[in-house]
């Protein structure tokens, strides 16, 4: 019974122990408390004339019953990690990215190199995957240094992209996908291109989207021009809620509702590639007289050759830019034992043939003007 007892001891003795030294050293790791960090809400690097970085941080500033501000902090060096290092030392509170809305990278530096950028925001675990980023065509710093409206400026620029890639013309992109795509043999990364319209006052103007920043490897080296949007999205995304504005004899049309898909038809021994592309929706309103039954049939005709042309025309110059966002490689991949990489990159891709047929049906007519 003693024998018991001593034992019973003996492992008191050793779980109170256990206790007491996780307790010590719970007062020496590091915590952060929410409302003792500065949270940034968008984040922006553009290239100087020095051939530095240019790093800017916006963090939202909430106050009760007045609007939100937002403090800027801003650094430049040769290394993007030390950036964010030495905006550090002047914020009071720790700076922390961890439900950052956006990062902009202006275009002058997103055509000169970009490696450094996305390495640092891939090696940051604080970083979500789902983060929107964007290329300015212009400065980022201006940008997010800029109010809209009432709103946080990261937060504003965010539901933009996040709005457009659902009922707009951007397909879905975010910091995983441009990974994805970047590291991934047979495609090449593509992001949302913006810019800043409007006057010079900060207070004033609004955001457009003015196209699809094309990259090979970590460097932009072209784009897809706004008007040519609706069709970028059909090679390589699909649409849901789609809407276009389509001119049909002295009137418009809109067409709403729109959904997609798409199919990449790989014939390898004459080295041709067909995209066949469906396209649903209906006439949501026509500014013209009203519409027949032959009218459907013109509005699907006319649109279907606009697609097939635009789309043949997107392919070509991705073939010349010697890039591949449309990810036919991937395709080609799965189809192929024993892929070679550098002989389809270098030899098969710059020869190939495309062709492509859009399918285009409206289903339905709404309102008639």
């Amino acid at each position: 019974m003693r024998c018991l007892r001593g034992v019973r001891y003996t492992y008191t003795l050793q779980i109170g122990l256990v206790l007491l030294v996780l307790v010590l050293l719970s007062g020496c790791v590091e915590t952060e408390v929410l409302d003792e960090t500065n949270i940034i809400s968008g984040l922006g690097y553009d290239l100087a004339s020095n051939d530095l970085i240019i790093g800017t941080a916006i963090v939202p500033v909430y106050q009760q019953d007045a609007p939100t501000e937002e403090t800027v902090f801003s650094s430049e060096s040769e290394i993007s990690q030390d950036i964010i290092a030495d905006m550090q030392k002047q914020s009071p509170n720790p700076l922390g990215p961890g439900s950052m809305d956006v990062v902009l990278i202006g275009n002058k530096l997103a055509e000169d190199e970009t490696n450094q950028i996305f390495d640092s925001l891939q090696r940051n675990p604080s970083v979500s995957t789902t983060l929107r980023v964007a290329i300015v065509d212009g400065n980022a710093e201006e940008l997010l240094t800029s109010k809209f409206g009432e709103s946080e400026t990261g937060l504003y620029v965010s539901q933009i992209l996040q709005h457009n890639m659902r009922r707009g013309d951007l397909p879905l992109s975010n910091l995983h996908l441009f990974f994805n795509l970047l590291y991934d043999k047979g495609a090449d990364s593509y992001l949302p291109l913006i810019k800043k319209e409007g006057t010079g006052d900060k207070e004033k103007g609004n955001i457009a989207i003015t196209g699809v920043a094309l990259f090979r490897d970590d460097k932009m080296v072209g784009k897809v021009a706004q008007e040519d949007m609706f069709s970028f999205k059909l090679l390589v995304d699909m649409y849901a809620e789609g809407t276009l504005l389509a001119p049909y004899n002295e009137g418009k049309v809109a067409v709403k509702g729109i959904s997609s898909k798409h199919e990449c038809v790989v014939n390898k021994e004459e080295d041709k590639i067909t995209m066949n592309v469906d396209i649903t929706g209906f006439i949501k309103e026509y500014s013209g007289p009203s519409l027949t039954t032959e009218h459907y049939k013109q509005i699907e005709k006319n649109l279907q050759e606009k697609i097939e042309e635009t789309s043949l025309r997107l392919l070509e110059q991705f073939q010349e830019l010697g890039i591949d966002p449309v990810a036919i490689g991937q395709t080609v991949k799965q189809q192929t034992k024993g892929f070679d990489y550098k002989k389809w990159k270098e030899e098969v891709y710059p020869e190939l043939e495309f062709t492509v047929n859009a399918h285009v049906q409206i289903t339905e007519s709404g309102v008639t003007e």
